[in-house]
């Protein structure tokens, strides 16, 4: 669920969808029933765990953060979200 959480709110999308939404405080997260998008949310989120709990060296955050942010607007721009 972690992951899932993780995945939703670390893609663009989400923030561009529920910009009026997130102006209230408190978040709220989509919940899906679409296995596919639940599992591509979940292997989002477990990327977006990973890089902030295990990628210390700076430069390695900095080109794995380059390649989620590619791989995010890859799945925006297939409709995923």
């Amino acid at each position: 669920m972690l992951a899932y959480v993780a995945g939703v709110v670390a893609h663009p999308a989400y923030a561009q969808r529920f910009l009026e939404e997130l102006q209230v405080p408190g978040v709220r997260v989509p919940l899906t029933a679409d296995r596919v998008l639940w599992n591509e949310a979940v292997r989002l989120g477990r990327e977006v765990l990973w890089l902030h709990t295990t990628v210390s060296d700076t430069s390695t955050r900095r080109q794995a953060d380059l390649k989620d942010r590619r791989d995010c607007r890859r799945s925006a721009d297939q409709g995923l979200w």
